[in-house]
């Protein structure tokens, strides 16, 4: 029962973000795309510190390069 409550979630978060550039504001679709911006950076963070422990920040250099120009 709760494996399928789970892809009942899972389904649901599809849809809504298939479906946020029709519903949504642009203000709040701009809040989605960043915050889906910054989940996978901190994704990618996480992949390079947790799992193979090189703590690498050079691919935030990226992210610093974009908001200074």
């Amino acid at each position: 029962m709760r494996r399928y409550i789970f892809h009942l979630i899972g389904v649901l978060l599809v849809l809504f973000l298939f479906l946020a550039p029709v519903i949504l504001p642009s203000y709040y679709l701009g809040l989605v795309i960043l915050a889906l911006i910054w989940g996978m950076f901190a994704m990618s963070l996480d992949i390079l510190t947790g799992y193979t422990g090189l703590p690498s920040f050079g691919h935030a250099t990226f992210f610093g390069v974009a908001a200074y120009s």
